[in-house]
This record gives C-alpha cells, sequence and structure tokens, in this order.
C-alpha cells in the first residue's frame, strides 16, 4: 500500500513543480500594431475618412471643403485642437519645421501670388492630402510634383507626438500621387 502512495504523491509532486515552474515563466506576445500605437491608428482612419470628399469653397465639413477647413476639421475633429480657419492664420500655429524635419500630420502651406493660399497634411514618403479644387476634393499628391515643388512656402508642427508612418493596417490608403495639382 505504501508502495503504490509512493508513486501517486511523487508524480503529484512532480507534476506541481512543472506547473508552478511554468506559469512562472513570462509570457512575451508582441501587442498587434492596432495596439501599438492608437494614435497612429486614428490619425490614419481620420486621413482614409476623409479621401474623396468633395471640393467646397468655403466649406469645412465631409459633405464639402476647402484647403483650410479640411485642416481645421481634421484636428479638431481626432484631436480636439481649435485651428484658425485661414491658411494666413494657421500658418502661425504650431511649432515652425524645415522640409527636411517633415513627420505625417505636419501642415504644409503652399503659396500662390506671394500668398499662403493653400494648406495640406503630410503623410510621409514626400506625400500630402488636400482639398484640390482641380480634382475637386480630397485627394493625395506629391511635394515632387513640379507644380507643388515650386509653390512650397513653410510647414508647422501640430502634434506633440506625430504619428507614425502608414500602418500596415492602412495599406488602402494609395500613397501615389493621385492629381498633377
Amino acid at each position: 500500500m505504501n508502495s503504490i502512495r509512493f508513486p501517486i504523491a511523487s508524480v503529484i509532486i512532480l507534476a506541481s513543480l512543472f506547473l508552478v515552474g511554468c506559469g512562472a515563466l513570462p509570457l512575451r506576445v508582441k501587442p498587434p500594431v492596432a495596439q501599438q500605437d492608437a494614435d497612429s491608428v486614428r490619425f490614419w482612419q481620420g486621413i482614409k475618412n476623409w479621401q474623396g470628399v468633395p471640393y467646397r469653397h468655403g466649406g469645412s465639413s465631409n459633405s464639402g471643403t476647402d484647403c483650410s477647413g479640411f485642416a481645421m476639421r481634421f484636428y479638431e475633429n481626432l484631436y480636439g485642437i481649435q485651428l484658425p480657419r485661414t491658411t494666413a492664420e494657421q500658418i502661425k500655429t504650431g511649432i515652425p519645421i524645415s522640409e527636411k524635419s517633415l513627420k505625417p500630420g505636419d501642415l504644409i502651406f503652399f503659396r500662390f501670388r506671394n500668398n499662403t493660399g493653400h494648406v495640406g497634411i503630410y503623410l510621409g514618403n514626400g506625400r500630402f492630402t488636400h482639398a484640390s479644387p482641380k480634382k475637386k476634393g480630397i485627394t493625395i499628391s506629391s511635394l515632387d510634383n513640379p507644380y507643388w515643388k515650386s509653390r512650397y512656402r513653410a510647414a508647422r508642427r501640430i502634434l506633440e507626438k506625430p504619428p507614425k508612418k502608414r500602418l500596415q493596417l492602412f495599406s488602402t490608403i494609395n500613397l501615389s500621387d493621385q492629381n498633377r495639382y
């Protein structure tokens, strides 16, 4: 009888040690991209939601907007940041940065007839999104395009912590140059 108890007791003790030993090991699981950076997810979802909204001079809603209305509503809706309504006032907001220091979320400004007349939101890889009257809505363009390159004026950082470059989750956002202007 004692000989049967001993092996059963040994099995129970060994099993307990094994389970406790395994339970004490730290579990290292890398969270999915969406959990790693909620701000980046919010930024890219916001960009995606505005794509295709029609151009409307003086507008600032998803039923129609101009460039400064788009920038104003984008930051207000996503971050609660109140930007002025016009590009002339928006260019005075935030921290001035060089073109080489651009990060996703930065505002970029362009001049027309010696005035700041256009604003867009930088996306990374030389691309930006803006309200284009020529393409009649929110679209994506390239800073390398000679039209935009010759009109570039300045950039301002609005977000304290800019979002990461496009997340794999939002790879459906086409960052190719969608229009000439």
